[in-house]
């Protein structure tokens, strides 16, 4: 009577927990998931050998369409040809064989070279019912989109592409939706930039925001100054981008619908420029000499402005898109200040006065420049100028207007930190600085205002300010996440502990949080674990619990602290401890 009890109760804990993921694998779905569709059970079988596409006639841009479709038919019936036996399983929902998309375009494909820009009509409307099967659209991006739309729809089972009758209206919530790439900081072969591009077209991005050189490397190989990428990259040869390079990566964006927009970023984020041509940037000072350090890009020099036309006429004609995206982030103003130090009363800590340094401070009072926020306004104008000279519309990080730097109203500001109230801003009213939306959170300040000079004083009251627009954006902020994943989570904070594995006190003193674990599931046959959570995984790092605390009440999450209830006592020993004998064991402790 034992093994039918024990047999029952494995049965039992079966029926208790369901196998399999708590969110099943889907198939034939779109992404992103379109404006409108309709879909039914009923499907159309597609026969790799038999499949087609049906291009219009008398288009402008044939060679560019024939690309497309025959890369998506690579996609699609390519893969299979070697698995399809000839043999087709047909159930009651079959509709018909799908052997030809006829593709129409109802607007215009002006030539060959057709490049996407900003504002683009990327609507398409995708008709697969049993006395049409269609893809139209106005323009040649939306066939673009339709296309990778239609290649998702369809689906393999039993060895068999399938794809289900629908009907699709759709066109893109943003017209901007791009993905960054850092290639300074971290070099990427061209190869792996154009998988990047790839993954970009199946995920309908529109926009590839190429930030191409920094502080730490110039991988861009300049015709007119070479020795940037020479003296400047991580490898001269191995680690650049030249010409060809990049042609290639904008034509294969082009033919994807891909705008590439480069980013040189000004006046900060610039040691790698001064590695080869150090007279561009800001000698910093202390105690009245040089330090033989460099800062930002110095403003006070004609010579910085004469290369910046250079180089920039270059860079606008290489790169062929209407936008030029000239940073301005992070800019650091010490190396446009003298820095003297004197200890306090206390002796324990110095109390530092700043003088402007001797160059800028001359340059900016004949100019008439009273802080260093006018000086910043000063240079971007200035690079602006240029921009404009060149006929090139121009991006700019968020710092650039949220210190108040004078642009014009045509200038777009990108939004990098955090969850900002507006992503782009068409135009500005100085007077309603202090009023309307919120921009963003101000920066935790440490320093005692008292010690900051009386232009810093302002600028951080700046930086805690308000901006206005004239009309409503959607800056829904996407992450990817659920929404019931993000909201109403409990958070626990804590001090980690130091590996097991380690002696010494690196990578402590800081604090951690992490979420708890949600939608668990247990394969009943091997015991194993998993969750369909995707931020039961998820580990911040904080300087202090303070910070921590702040960031959970921000984001509307409850938290608690857990603190280590053991701290191993300390007891002070010379060296000489090491060799003495221990008289309670009578053993050298040598």
């Amino acid at each position: 009577m034992l093994i039918p009890l024990l047999s029952l109760g494995i049965l039992a804990a079966c029926d208790a927990v369901k196998p399999g993921p708590v969110v099943t694998a889907t198939k034939g779905e779109v992404w992103p998931k379109p404006q409108l569709q309709e879909k039914s059970q009923d499907y159309f079988i597609i026969r790799p050998q038999a499949f087609r596409f049906k291009a219009p006639d008398d288009i402008g841009c044939p060679n560019f369409l024939d690309d497309a479709l025959n890369r998506y038919w690579n996609i699609i019936a390519k893969p299979s040809l070697k698995s399809q036996n000839g043999l087709w399983k047909i159930e009651d929902n079959f509709v018909d064989f799908l052997d030809i998309l006829t593709i129409t375009l109802t607007g215009e494909c002006p030539n060959e070279d057709v490049r996407p820009e900003f504002g683009d009509v990327e609507n398409y409307t995708l008709t697969l019912t049993t006395t049409e099967t269609t893809l139209s659209a106005p323009t040649i991006w939306g066939v673009l989109r339709g296309l990778e739309t239609f290649s998702q729809l369809i689906y393999l089972e039993e060895d068999q592409l399938l794809i289900n009758a629908t009907t699709i209206e759709d066109f893109p919530r943003f017209p901007h939706r791009g993905l960054l790439i850092d290639t300074s900081r971290h070099f990427q072969p061209v190869d792996v930039i154009l998988q990047h591009l790839d993954a970009m077209a199946y995920n309908k991005f529109n926009v590839f925001h190429w930030h191409i050189v920094d502080d730490h490397s110039f991988p861009y190989k300049s015709r007119t100054y070479p020795e940037l990428s020479n003296q400047g990259a991580y490898h001269p040869v191995a680690k650049i981008y030249d010409q060809i390079d990049v042609k290639r990566v904008i034509e294969y964006a082009r033919l994807r619908g891909i705008r590439v927009i480069p980013e040189f970023d000004t006046p900060g984020h610039t040691r790698s420029w001064g590695v080869a041509y150090p007279e561009i940037l800001t000698t910093c000072y202390s105690d009245t000499q040089p330090t033989g350090e460099l800062g930002p890009m110095d403003p006070s020099n004609d010579v910085t402005f004469e290369f910046l036309t250079k180089l920039f006429t270059e860079v606008v004609d290489v790169f062929p898109d209407s936008y030029f995206h000239i940073g301005g982030d992070e800019v650091d103003f010490a190396c446009w200040y003298l820095i003297v130090t004197t200890p306090n009363f206390h002796f324990l800590s110095k109390l530092i006065y700043r003088k402007t340094n001797p160059h800028i401070s001359e340059f900016m009072t004949d100019n008439n420049i009273t802080d260093y926020v006018q000086l910043e306004s000063y240079f971007i104008q200035n690079v602006v100028n240029l921009l404009s000279s060149l006929s090139s519309k121009y991006l700019v990080w968020e710092e650039v207007f949220v210190n108040g730097v004078d642009i014009p109203n045509s200038t777009v500001v990108h939004v990098w930190r955090g969850n900002a109230s507006i992503s782009t801003t068409s135009s500005r009213q100085s007077d309603d600085i202090n009023k309307a939306i919120k921009q963003k959170e101000a920066p935790q300040i440490t320093n005692d205002l008292a010690l900051l000079n009386p232009e810093e004083v302002e600028q951080r009251k700046r930086l805690q300010g308000y901006i206005t627009v004239e009309e409503t954006s959607d800056v829904s902020p996407i992450t990817g996440v659920p929404e019931e994943h993000v909201k109403e989570r409990l958070v626990r904070i804590f001090e980690p502990a130091k590996s097991a594995m380690q002696s010494g006190t690196d990578n402590t003193g800081h604090w951690a949080m992490d979420f708890e674990t949600r939608e668990r599931w247990e394969n009943p046959l091997m015991g194993w674990c998993s969750s369909g959570d995707p931020l039961s995984n998820m580990q911040l790092e904080f300087t202090t619990k303070e910070e921590a605390i702040q960031f959970c009440e921000k984001n509307g999450w409850e938290w608690y602290v857990q603190e280590s209830s053991f701290e191993k006592p300390f007891k002070p020993k010379s060296y000489g401890v090491n060799f003495s004998w221990n008289k309670r064991t009578r053993v050298s402790t040598k």
